[in-house]
């Protein structure tokens, strides 16, 4: 997979998590009652995105180095 492909990868998994962030939040408001549950989702989702967040700092050779065989 060439550095692009990677990229259009990570873009997409920040879109997805930051579209469950807003849909959470907007349930939250629309109904106060599961607050807490829609909040636990929300706390996932930005968990997703400081694993994301990680993952770009290594760049693609330290995410190479962590997939080679040890």
């Amino acid at each position: 997979m060439d550095a692009s492909q990677t990229g259009d990868k990570q873009n997409e998994l920040v879109q997805h998590s930051v579209a469950a962030c807003q849909d959470a939040i907007g349930r939250a408001l629309e109904n106060p009652a599961e607050a807490i549950g829609l909040a636990r989702g929300l706390g996932a989702a930005l968990n997703t995105l400081q694993l994301i967040g990680l993952d770009v700092q290594k760049g693609e050779a330290g995410i190479a180095a962590e997939r080679a065989p040890h």
